[in-house]
């Protein structure tokens, strides 16, 4: 009979013991037990354990540490945030962008000014010791020598471009470049486009194979000059309608490859001011009375919107009328 006693008060401290002990606790995002704690999966009544923030991750507020109380684990207040890279440095000739922001796991991404190239790594991670790497620099684009051409120069000569410089040949006299005649170095660090070629051409040849479009479309119109087709080196003069004015070159040439040189002109309106007659001014839209060329009684009425100051009052808006009242010629 104590023997029985004996055992059953011996379960019930074993019991009381484990029932007032806490298993493993889990803490929130972003962080992890203390190393000292990880192995441990039992903590006996009043165990004291702490959490650190993970890699990457700091403290932002709150206790780092829990206690076991009679099996349960008070409440841990501890919060965390990612650390914070803070800004790059300026790159001279480029910009640098935080797509995502300037914390943990975010990256900066560097790019050159048009003229320049990147000469180191082009993106940089945010780390949980600072950036990841050294800021990139951006160097002037260079271009080579472009090559000789037979029977050609080319000008300037150096040994090397800048980025925009343009390489222009000259073919000896007698001969015909095919291809184009300016190289621009571009911001792959090569020239735009192949260097021409020189050769002597038969009219015969250029007469079938080279055929420029006609230029004559729209308001331009035709001045002077070769006719329809045009072949090689047709030249022909060009005017605007009336009421308009040529931007460009009047005089054109067709060249080899079939285009008219330096490029066909365009057209815009011509918008003259007129100037004031009798009492009144244009300027805030009212009405102007201009004698017409050739009649005593014909008159021009001429209608300004008020655009500018709305409700001007002075004139009515009336459509723009032109009309004869009567000639009398003298």
């Amino acid at each position: 009979m104590i023997k029985t006693v004996k055992t059953n008060f011996t379960f019930l401290i074993k019991n009381s013991i484990t029932s007032q002990s806490c298993s493993k606790p889990v803490g929130k995002p972003n962080m992890s037990l203390k190393d000292e704690y990880i192995l441990t999966n039992t903590f006996p009544d009043q165990a004291r354990v702490s959490f650190a923030c993970n890699s990457g991750y700091e403290p932002s507020g709150g206790s780092p540490s829990i206690t076991c109380n009679a099996g349960s684990w008070s409440e841990l207040t501890l919060t965390c945030r990612k650390k914070s890279c803070g800004a790059l440095g300026d790159v001279e000739n480029g910009n640098v962008d935080y797509p995502d922001g300037v914390e943990f796991g975010d990256k900066a991404v560097i790019t050159c000014n048009p003229g320049y190239a990147l000469v180191g790594a082009k993106e940089i991670l945010c780390m949980a010791q600072g950036w990841g790497g050294r800021l990139p620099v951006c160097d002037a684009v260079q271009c080579v020598t472009p090559p000789d051409v037979e029977k050609a120069t080319f000008t300037p000569d150096k040994e090397s471009y800048t980025y925009g410089e343009v390489v222009t040949y000259k073919c000896s006299s007698g001969l015909t470049a095919i291809g184009s005649l300016q190289l621009t170095c571009s911001d792959g660090g090569k020239f735009d486009v192949p260097p021409p070629t020189c050769t002597k051409m038969f009219v015969s040849f250029f007469t079938a194979a080279v055929q420029c479009e006609d230029p004559i479309t729209g308001l331009l119109d035709y001045e002077d000059g070769a006719r329809p087709p045009y072949g090689f080196k047709s030249t022909i003069k060009v005017k605007c309608s009336k009421g308009y004015d040529l931007v460009g070159e009047p005089t054109l040439q067709c060249t080899a490859e079939s285009k008219w040189s330096p490029g066909i002109p365009t057209c815009k309106t011509l918008l003259p001011s007129p100037k004031a007659q009798g009492a009144h001014s244009p300027i805030h839209g009212v009405l102007n009375a201009l004698p017409f060329s050739g009649y005593n009684a014909v008159y021009i009425i001429l209608h300004h919107c008020c655009q500018i100051v709305p409700n001007c009052g002075r004139q009515p808006k009336l459509p723009t009328i032109c009309f004869k009242l009567h000639s009398h010629q003298t």
